[in-house]
């Protein structure tokens, strides 16, 4: 049996994703704010977006596939 955990999670790569995660939540809510006040949404709302793409892609978490200590 080996002594690897099951799961490894990068804390750095954890932290950049909420940050990006948080990031775009805020860029989305000024987005609606302009969009009700009849301003300029546009630029936020990319940036929203762009920030939730990255999010998603990051990948902070790795699982045991095998015994030997292959994580996926």
């Amino acid at each position: 049996m080996s002594r690897t955990p099951e799961v490894i999670i990068n804390r750095p790569l954890q932290v950049l994703h909420r940050c990006l995660g948080f990031a775009g939540a805020l860029f989305l809510l000024v987005a609606v704010l302009a969009l009700a006040q009849g301003g300029n949404f546009i630029g936020p709302l990319i940036l929203s977006i762009l920030a939730f793409a990255v999010c998603s892609k990051i990948k902070f978490r790795w699982e045991k596939q095998a015994e030997v200590g292959v994580f996926k």
